[in-house]
């Protein structure tokens, strides 16, 4: 029915969606597949071009009644980290705080899940108290806030260089939680550096979370590489090949547009050659084809040669080892015989000697 529309590999057929999300029926049948509704969220937090065809129909998904909470509790975790997105952020945080008074001040329990109620506090928070006190702050406040966020990363840096990594999340989140609105580029490179610090505790969904933030503040035009490697980097520890793919692809595009206004030579990094080389790899449409067939192809070979290694009246490798390991043997227990004599009353002479010469040895030769 779906076309392959349901496949979670695949992100195709994001406009047909977006098209099926425009009518009642349509939306109603979306909303009730979830590998639909996570393929929609993680492109939309990704380089693909149509990544805002992807949070439209999850708008639209979020604005009808009766499919808004078959899909919030999935939804709102990756939207909460593109409410500051250039255009369409203010859009996505009207829709997503529609009914948070209900919840804030009614204490309704709309939502199944608690993380996506976090999720929704967060941005009620950012974008409505946050910038209430914002507003009030004098020039003198906002100057201290300033020194005490720059003291707060020199601290980070330095805990990360010396291995604490866990120190240095606390530090870069304390300076986000001081750091005022206004200040986009220390906020960027502070959702950077702690993304870098998850990565290394692999805890790969933070690290997207706030990758995709700093990639929100600094925008399209000066996009930031680091942030986009790092996102490349945790898509890969997840196996989304595709998302990692791009965003890597991306990452070199902003280092060519970077080189022209420089007028530098663009040199690809070799790391990041070799992700491309693995994500393509990855995301080949007939990989899994191509990995059958050469499974069968060297089946085939050894099958092959199987008996090639054998000639008709000769014997094998494990013949000869088994043939030799008998004559070994055998010569083992001549040469036992020749210097141990056993009396089991049989004949009277051994190797030339009487029996009696033997008694007065005690069995032994001389």
């Amino acid at each position: 029915m779906w076309g392959g529309l349901e496949n979670p590999n695949s992100v195709s057929g994001i406009g047909l969606i977006r098209t099926l999300c425009y009518t009642k029926i349509g939306r109603e049948s979306v909303a009730n597949l979830k590998q639909v509704i996570k393929s929609l969220c993680n492109v939309s937090r990704s380089s693909f071009d149509w990544q805002f065809k992807a949070i439209d129909s999850l708008l639209l998904l979020l604005k009808d009644p009766d499919t808004r909470y078959k899909v919030i509790d999935i939804a709102a975790l990756f939207l909460v980290d593109l409410v500051e997105l250039d255009e369409i952020g203010e859009a996505i945080t009207r829709t997503l705080l529609r009914d948070f008074h209900k919840i804030k001040y009614g204490k309704l329990k709309l939502m199944k899940s608690k993380k996506a109620e976090r999720a929704l506090k967060e941005i009620w928070d950012l974008k409505v108290e946050r910038k209430k006190r914002e507003k009030l702050m004098s020039e003198e406040e906002i100057t201290k806030r300033k020194s005490m966020v720059g003291e707060l990363k020199q601290r980070g840096n330095q805990k990360f260089w010396c291995g604490s990594i866990e120190e240095a999340v606390k530090m870069y989140t304390k300076a986000l939680d001081l750091c005022p609105l206004k200040m986009l580029k220390e906020r960027i490179v502070l959702h950077s550096n702690r993304s870098q610090c998850y990565l290394l505790l692999k805890k790969t969904e933070a690290a997207i979370s706030d990758t995709t933030r700093a990639l929100c503040l600094s925008g399209t035009v000066r996009v930031h590489s680091k942030s986009l490697w790092r996102r490349s980097q945790a898509y890969d520890m997840m196996g989304l090949a595709k998302e990692s793919l791009m965003d890597c692809l991306t990452f070199i595009g902003s280092r060519s547009m970077n080189s022209k206004h420089t007028k530098r030579r663009v040199k690809i990094p070799y790391y990041a050659a070799l992700m491309i080389s693995k994500q393509m790899n990855a995301t080949w449409p007939f990989n899994d084809a191509a990995k059958s067939k050469l499974c069968s192809r060297h089946q085939r070979k050894v099958e092959k040669s199987n008996g090639l290694d054998r000639f008709p009246g000769m014997p094998t490798i494990i013949e000869e080892q088994s043939t030799e390991k008998r004559r070994k043997s055998r010569n083992i227990e001549r040469e036992r015989r020749r210097k141990c004599v056993i009396f089991t009353g049989g004949p009277a002479h051994i190797h030339g000697r009487s029996q009696a010469g033997d008694d007065r040895g005690h069995g032994h030769p001389n």
